[in-house]
């Protein structure tokens, strides 16, 4: 066999070539754990940034009002509760300080629990067929059904299958009901004075948008008293756009539940149905708005959220 003789030239090649290659592996190290690093960064400035939501009021009057889809639950993979929107921020922008969502948990006592933040950007804005918008490091997900793009950070709650996935099974939807019985109970609160619908007009509620309204067959609604200036798109259960009033013997008005309204050249009719206290609008094609009754002073038969009120009539209405 013929030896093969390294010259001096070429053993220096060689430990070039060794010394190169463990620097390679070396700088690419240091880029990962620079990039890990950067990354743990961004997420504890978007703990910071969103500390004083853990209370929910301080959320929504810092703009995060709009509740997008009622408490989301898989029945395998977990839940993402609430979906909180800053609708001003769903614009496009990917920003790590400037989340389109913050995410809450229902809870036992009726209060919410913070549990993390989604980045959303809609297919009208960024197609479906353009690059993966990017943050920390990851690639934004389709929802086709929605119409977007989105990540979720789980900065507050852990998620088993990782920080950046969709569903957290740690989360649950297994007390929903709690935070609508608090929401009752405030609105109860907000609307007390206006069991007398003298104080109600003095208040705002001034216009009355219909004649006395019944079903022949469902039930009734009574008058509709509205705040014009609350149908500006607002979905904060504390501000109905509508007190509910039905006529009686004595030609007295009854203070009977309140409407949420939604104008269909505000929020679309072929949009997702706007929600609130986890409960979906009802298109009105006649009115051309989105509606969600709530019987809080009578009961209703059908439900608290039912659009026709059984026990509610327009018999001594002098229309």
């Amino acid at each position: 066999m013929k030896k093969i003789r390294l010259t001096n030239v070429m053993i220096i090649a060689v430990m070039m070539c060794i010394t190169l290659t463990i620097s390679s592996c070396s700088d690419s190290k240091s880029s990962n754990d620079e990039d890990k690093m950067n990354i743990e960064i961004k997420i504890e400035e978007v703990r910071e940034l969103t500390e004083a939501f853990h209370n929910f009021e301080q959320a929504m009057a810092a703009g995060w009002s709009v509740d997008l889809s009622g408490c989301v639950e898989h029945p395998e993979e977990g839940g993402m509760g609430h979906h909180f929107a800053r609708p001003d921020y769903l614009d496009g922008r990917v920003n790590h300080l400037q989340p389109q969502i913050l995410l809450y948990e229902p809870m036992a006592d009726g209060s919410y629990a913070f549990v993390g933040v989604e980045y959303v950007v809609p297919f009208t804005i960024l197609s479906p067929d353009a690059e993966a918008p990017e943050l920390f490091g990851h690639h934004f997900h389709q929802n086709h059904h929605q119409g977007i793009w989105a990540l979720h950070v789980w900065t507050e709650k852990e998620n088993p299958r990782g920080m950046f996935f969709d569903w957290n099974p740690s989360v649950s939807c297994a007390h929903q009901d709690a935070p609508v019985a608090r929401m009752l109970d405030e609105i109860r609160d907000a609307t007390q004075a206006y069991h007398d619908v003298d104080v109600a007009m003095a208040d705002g509620w001034n216009a009355v948008l219909s004649p006395c309204v019944e079903h022949p067959t469902e039930g009734g609604m009574g008058y509709h008293y509205g705040r014009m200036e609350f149908f500006d798109g607002r979905r904060n259960h504390a501000q109905p756009q509508v007190l509910l009033y039905e006529p009686k013997e004595d030609g007295s008005l009854e203070f009977i539940g309140v409407e949420f309204i939604i104008p269909f050249d505000i929020h679309p009719a072929q949009a997702p149905p706007p929600v609130v206290m986890n409960e979906h609008y009802h298109p009105n094609e006649a009115q051309n708005f989105w509606a969600l009754h709530v019987w809080t002073e009578k009961d209703n038969p059908n439900g608290t959220f039912a659009d026709w009120n059984p026990n509610v009539s327009c018999d001594f209405a002098n229309d």
